[in-house]
This record gives C-alpha cells, sequence and structure tokens, in this order.
C-alpha cells in the first residue's frame, strides 16, 4: 500500500468541523427515528479499498422490496455540506443477494481520490423510482500518508441467537471503540454467526449500528460461516484490501483472505475451514507472496506480520491435545503443515478463535517446541521475542452468548497454553455480556502491544512482542 503524507492537515481541526457538523459520537450512538424517506441500511460495512490513505470501500443492505437502484455515496469533510447536498458524489453498483439473503440486495460504493489523515462526513443513498432516499450522517477517516504506529481491535466468536446480538455482540463493539476511539481498524477471526440463516446474519450486521459504518471490519471465516455460501459473504465483505495481486502475486485461494498493510503492519487473513494439506500449502504460497510484497513500509522498515485465523492447532478443546494429536476440525494437519510455515515465514503473532476461552500460549518454535513454566492463572512472561522465543497464539476468548468451560491445563493436556483466563464466578455456558473478551493491538516500529479487556473494562492480559 502506497502511502503520501500530506502537509498541513490538522486531525483536531476536521474533528472540530465533524462535531459542528453532526451531533452525538460517530461508534455507537444511539440512532434517532428516521422521518419518513430516510434509507436505513439493514447493515453497513467498510474497508480501506486498495489504498487506506485515499481509498474507502462502502456495502450496505437494503430489502429488496426497496428497489433501490443507482446506489451511491455523497461525501465531504464536513456534515454540513453533506446536508447541503453540496458534498462531493460517487458511484456504484447494487447486486441481489442469493441462498438464504435472497431478500435482500447489497450496495458497494468505493470512494477513490479522498486525501489522507482526513474525516469524511458521508450518506449512502439510492434511486427509489422518480425519488432518491438518503441515509443519515456517518463517519470515516482516511489512513495517514505515512503512520508510525496504528492501533486495531480483534474480536472473537460473536455467534449467538438472533436476540443475542444487541445484548452481547454490540455491546462488546461498543466498550471497544469507547475504550480505543482512535482505532484504525477491526478485525473478526470468525464464527461471527451461529448459523446460516437470514435472522442470524441481518442480526450481526444490524446490531451495531454505525459502528463499522466508520471502522473498517475484516472478518475471516470460521466453521459456523462454512465453505458453502463464500461467494454470499465476498459481497458482504467486499473490503478489496491491497494485494500482491498487483504486484504480479497470487490471488488467494478463498473467501476473505485479505492483506491489510498499514504503517507497521501487514495483517493476513487465513481460511481455516481449508485444511488438507495442498489446500494448507495454498494459503502459504499467498502468504509468502503478500509478504514479500508488502512486507516492508514505505520508510524502509520491516512490518510486523500478524496472522488471523479461526482455529489454532494451539487452543483448547477444539485443538486436540497430545494425546489426541489429531484434534476436532482438522488442528491436526494445521499444526503439521502450517504452524510451522508461518514460524519460518516471519510471522510475529497469531490471532484466533473457535474455542471460546481466552488462551495465549508459550511461545512456540517452528519445530513445535516451547519452554514452560508458567502457570494456567498467571502468564509467565510480558515480553517475547518472536524471532528469538517463538510465535504466540492468542485467543481473545468470545465477543457473543456461547463460551465454554475452561480446558484442562497440565503436562499431557493442552500443554502449549501459558495463560488460561477464566471470568469470575461464571458456570460455563452462562457468560455474561460484561465477560466478552476483545484485544485491542498496537504496532508501532519497534513492538507489538497486546491489551485485553472485558466488555466491563477488566484487563485480562498484556504483553509486547518484540522482533
Amino acid at each position: 500500500m502506497t502511502l503520501v503524507r500530506r502537509s498541513g492537515f490538522s486531525r483536531l481541526a476536521a474533528l472540530t468541523a465533524l462535531a459542528v457538523g453532526c451531533a452525538g459520537s460517530v461508534a455507537m450512538a444511539a440512532v434517532p427515528a428516521a422521518p419518513a424517506g430516510v434509507l436505513r441500511p439493514v447493515g453497513i460495512s467498510t474497508g480501506f479499498g486498495r489504498d487506506a490513505s485515499s481509498q474507502r470501500t462502502i456495502t450496505w443492505l437494503t430489502k429488496h422490496t426497496a428497489r433501490l437502484r443507482a446506489p451511491q455515496v455523497t461525501y465531504a469533510t464536513s456534515c454540513a455540506a453533506v446536508d447541503a447536498g453540496t458534498g462531493a458524489t460517487q458511484a456504484g453498483s447494487v447486486k441481489r443477494l442469493g441462498a438464504y439473503l435472497s431478500g435482500y440486495d447489497a450496495a458497494t460504493v468505493t470512494l477513490t481520490g479522498l486525501d489522507p489523515a482526513t474525516s469524511y462526513c458521508y450518506r449512502v443513498s439510492g434511486a427509489r423510482g422518480a425519488a432518491r432516499t438518503s441515509s443519515r450522517d456517518l463517519t470515516f477517516t482516511t489512513a495517514p500518508a505515512a503512520p508510525t504506529s496504528v492501533t486495531f481491535l480483534d474480536f472473537a466468536d460473536s455467534q449467538g441467537t438472533p436476540a443475542s446480538y444487541a445484548t452481547y455482540w454490540a455491546s462488546t463493539v461498543r466498550a471497544a471503540t469507547a475504550a480505543y476511539p482512535g482505532a484504525a481498524f477491526a478485525t473478526h477471526t470468525g464464527d461471527m454467526i451461529d448459523a446460516n440463516t437470514r435472522a442470524q446474519v441481518t442480526k450481526f450486521l444490524a446490531s451495531t449500528g454505525k459502528a463499522f459504518g466508520g471502522l473498517p471490519l475484516y472478518p475471516v471465516l470460521g466453521n459456523h460461516e462454512g465453505t458453502r455460501y463464500t461467494a454470499l459473504f465476498r459481497q458482504l465483505f467486499p473490503q478489496d484490501a491491497a494485494s500482491a495481486r498487483a504486484g504480479g502475486g497470487p490471488a488467494a485461494p478463498y473467501a476473505l483472505m485479505d492483506a491489510i498493510a498499514y504503517g507497521p503492519v501487514l495483517v493476513l487473513g487465513l481460511n481455516s475451514n481449508y485444511t488438507g494439506r495442498a489446500q494448507i500449502a495454498r494459503q502459504v504460497r499467498w502468504a509468502r507472496a503478500e509478504i514479500r510484497a508488502q512486507g516492508t513500509a514505505a520508510d524502509g522498515t520491516a512490518r510486523f506480520v500478524i496472522v488471523e485465523l479461526h482455529k489454532s492447532p494451539y487452543g483448547g478443546t477444539h485443538a486436540g491435545d497430545t494425546v489426541t494429536s489429531k484434534g476436532m476440525f482438522g488442528a491436526g494437519n494445521l499444526r503439521k503443515y502450517l504452524a510451522p510455515k508461518l514460524s519460518r515465514l516471519g510471522v510475529d503473532l497469531v490471532l484466533a478463535g473457535h474455542d471460546h476461552n481466552y488462551i495465549r500460549t508459550f511461545p512456540i518454535r517452528a519445530d513445535g517446541t516451547f519452554q514452560t513454566g508458567g502457570s494456567s492463572r498467571k502468564p509467565s512472561t510480558d515480553q517475547v521475542s518472536a524471532s528469538a522465543d517463538g510465535l504466540i497464539w492468542l485467543i481473545p476468548r468470545d465477543s457473543g452468548l456461547k463460551t465454554y468451560g475452561p480446558a484442562r491445563v497440565d503436562s499431557t493436556h493442552h500443554p502449549w497454553i501459558d495463560y488460561l483466563w477464566r471470568a469470575h464466578g461464571e458456570k460455563p455456558g452462562h457468560t455474561r455480556p460484561a465477560n466478552d473478551v476483545y484485544a485491542a493491538i498496537t504496532v508501532n516500529e519497534a513492538a507489538i502491544t497486546v491489551v485485553a479487556r472485558t466488555a466491563a473494562g477488566e484487563t485480562v492480559d498484556r504483553f509486547t512482542v518484540t522482533r
């Protein structure tokens, strides 16, 4: 991703202008009842496009019965200009969704030619007959030209009942965005939903309100999304992240495998639903090409590389143990063929899900060995070197209704687990929204700093990864 620095722009001034033009908080503010004629998307999400400093891809859903056509986005550096109809406008396309979402249309517009480090107000709209109907104001901020530090949010397993997304998933997002209002983007390590149904997907998307209309969301697919509806998920999240394809590298072999190059970090999304040896090899080739193409920042320094995927071969009950090495859902192949390759590619941290427990492993070397010595109640160290010590695999519990009993940890059962956090006084399967967990990852040129917190604000864990 090429980022060009612009001088003379005051981010504070832009935010002040937005505050004057747009009442209320962008992130999870309550949306007042819309008058007749206002477009209220079922769900909205954004991505960086091909360049986080100059593009933004915006996707929203409407019911097919609305018959919206000619989607477009009107935007400006102040909401006053957007409200007055004097902002710039770019058009996009609309497609009717298939499968169980056949009653909905997905509209996508990619804004180009934006200024770096600039806050924009925007509205999405579409034609309905002879009239055009527009949403209320939303905002986003483009990336700086050459960021030297970035913070992003990571979520795992938001799945639950359709009614639970507003109580669990949305409250976790609300807590995370309030605690880290400067977060540049968010990742989700899969199992967004519990089943592929209309109610599951629409409630997942709609429950967070305007949050992901400003904060780009990059999910990977979990086993509950599966492999059957990959075309559908591509339409729901067409982030168009910068890719080695532009430099002649291979296209991502599976759905939602995005490469996010942002300042000092490169985040690669893998699809752990494909666990055959050849399928893993294709993903490794893609990751290697992305690291070669985008592993160096604009200033010439090496980027930290973080991988996100759903199934961790070094998790808890879903990963098997040293007695049952094959594990569940292909963890044996992931452990045998993927984990060593990631270490040898120079990956610095892996973010995963699937186990619905907070799990931080010991640093694991490319040969699968690791140095024990901590306890499952307190992590053994707060700083590791990925190159010298090994690779940490992190599961930040879950951001939804479902939680599992803690995995057994001893010399023969999940011995790679350094830290297994348990919510105080909680029974398995009866989690409270306050005990959902997210991770905030801050990366600069020297280190990755991870802070895991509950939705109630309790700090679960904190550690640093250096080169």
